[in-house]
């Protein structure tokens, strides 16, 4: 067990077993250090930049449907126990989504104006 000042770390119960060949009796339960969850960190970074280059929908659909898949594969990777950071991976889901939706947002709305203008201009000849 690791000695603080304080005395023994009640959080390192399983210390002595991490580097040796025999599991841990039961009851004692230590959790290993997870990864890092670098494909969730790659989800957001696409979906922070599908977000920024909304005003090329293409291009931000693109990156939106990237950040939502990368993401998608770093959520499951921490429900396995592969990797750590779920929220992060949650946070690319919802970053994703919102990259998709904002340019197909930008795109109707840009249809319903111009179908409101040919229409007024239709109506004044």
């Amino acid at each position: 067990m690791a000695t603080g000042p304080y005395g023994d770390d009640p959080y390192d119960a399983g210390a002595q077993y991490r580097d040796s060949a025999t599991p841990p009796p039961a009851g004692v339960a230590f959790r290993m250090p997870s990864a890092r969850n670098e494909v969730a960190i790659v989800g957001v970074l696409c979906g922070a930049i599908g977000i920024a280059s909304s005003s090329m929908p293409l291009l931000a659909a693109i990156f939106g449907v990237l950040a939502i898949a990368f993401a998608g594969i770093g959520l499951s990777r921490a429900r396995e126990g592969l990797a750590g950071n779920r929220g992060l991976a949650v946070a690319g889901l919802a970053i994703g989504a919102i990259a998709v939706a904002k340019p197909v947002y930008l795109v109707v709305l840009a249809a319903i104006f111009a179908a409101q203008l040919l229409y007024a201009f239709v109506s004044v000849l």
